[in-house]
């Protein structure tokens, strides 16, 4: 009797100090970001974004900016590489802009409630909120979720999502692979709640403007970087029983090639240099919807994916890959490089 009172008293005392210390439990916690979702306005963040795939990391600024109910802006860029692109929604629709080339297009979308968004910090909130057994811990003045995922990634399982005690702030998020592998790894630097907006801030033409100043001079005068040689890229992980099989040159200048793969799993993967558009073109309407491929926003439709990079136009087609399939398949080109 005295050893189990003695225990009973330890287990009280152990309670009354975290409560004390101002220990929140899981259940507690998960109110207070139920609460900050249902009282979320609006908010302007800066993180560091960093894509573990190919052959080196790379790196990437990211500015987000959400105004409730459904206005968003996301910025994208790696000044050393010359790349720039934004995704853009307001009254008008969801735009995705590529500032060098002076190309938006018009997305027919839902996004971003067509899944999990790493960068906006409402999706990581519904992702903590509504996966049935998150895992939880504590970590110095954080707390710290590993959830599912919805994202076009066969790769992309889990998310460990790190908030700050204090304010529940984002400090950080990783996704991680079936086999624990962190393959975006994004720093949350600066996070403003309530933040106040312009009455332009989500303008398209606006932001346009501003994103192709801020590139840098280095530029050539189309904004697209030029060089001596075309770079192709290929696919560094292919489907089962798939290979290539035919490649083409198509164009004069050598600056168009299509690869053709067969197998169990073909496909068909264009690659031609950019052009970049007039400032009289207005923004072009598509079917689709962005899928972020980590280093760029893409354009998916149901048989197929195409992004620019680096100069380059990808356009990824095939019926016999599935939409997540060919996401992964568009990821893998980034990993290597032919001349």
């Amino acid at each position: 009797m005295k050893k189990a009172f003695s225990l009973l008293m330890t287990g009280i005392l152990f309670v009354f100090v975290l409560s004390a210390c101002g220990q929140k439990s899981q259940e507690q916690v998960m109110s207070a970001l139920k609460d900050k979702l249902e009282s979320l306005k609006g908010y302007k963040a800066e993180a560091t974004m960093t894509l573990h795939a190919g052959d080196k990391p790379s790196t990437y600024n990211v500015e987000i900016w959400y105004q409730k109910p459904d206005h968003y802006r996301i910025h994208l860029e790696n000044k050393k590489q010359q790349l720039s692109q934004m995704i853009l929604k307001n009254d008008q629709g969801v735009f995705v802009l590529t500032p060098q080339l002076n190309k938006s297009y018009r997305f027919q979308s839902e996004w971003p409630e067509n899944g999990s968004q790493w960068y906006l910090y409402e999706s990581l909130l519904k992702d903590i909120v509504n996966d049935p057994e998150p895992s939880f811990q504590r970590g110095d003045g954080t707390y710290v979720f590993t959830t599912k995922t919805n994202y076009k990634h066969k790769d992309l399982q889990k998310q460990k999502i790190t908030l700050s005690q204090k304010d529940l702030k984002p400090v950080s998020v990783q996704i991680m692979s079936g086999d624990e592998k962190v393959v975006v790894d994004m720093k949350f630097n600066k996070m403003t709640f309530n933040a106040e907006f312009g009455n332009r801030a989500f303008d398209l033409k606006k932001n346009m403007t501003s994103a192709k100043m801020q590139l840098s001079t280095k530029a050539s005068g189309d904004g697209v970087k030029e060089s001596s040689s075309f770079q192709v890229f290929y696919p560094t992980e292919l489907p089962a029983h798939t290979k290539l099989s035919a490649k083409k040159v198509t164009a004069d200048d050598g600056k168009k090639y299509v690869f053709q793969y067969t197998g169990e799993n073909s496909f068909t993967l264009i690659e031609q240099k950019s052009v970049a558009w007039s400032d009289t073109v207005e923004p072009a309407t598509v079917t689709g919807t962005p899928v972020n491929l980590g280093f760029a926003i893409g354009h998916m439709t149901k048989n197929s994916v195409s992004w620019n990079y680096k100069g380059t136009d990808f356009f990824l087609a095939s019926k016999d890959l599935t939409q997540p399939q060919m996401a992964d398949l568009a990821r893998s080109v980034l990993g290597k490089q032919m001349k």
